[in-house]
């Protein structure tokens, strides 16, 4: 298994609109809400490259 991650860095997650730094957002991709910095496994996980692709 992989190791933990959290959903800040993901293009997938959706932030909450009141906080969005902390606040429960949501993922589309595995219809779950988590905290932006909660740690757990993810195989869908994708990170915005640093050229923007």
């Amino acid at each position: 298994m992989t190791d933990p991650i959290t959903c800040a860095e993901c293009v997938h997650f959706r932030r909450d609109e009141i906080n969005p730094p902390a606040g429960l957002g949501w993922c589309p991709l595995r219809k779950v809400s988590r905290y932006p910095m909660a740690l757990h496994y993810c195989r869908q996980r994708e990170v915005e490259s640093e050229d923007g692709e």
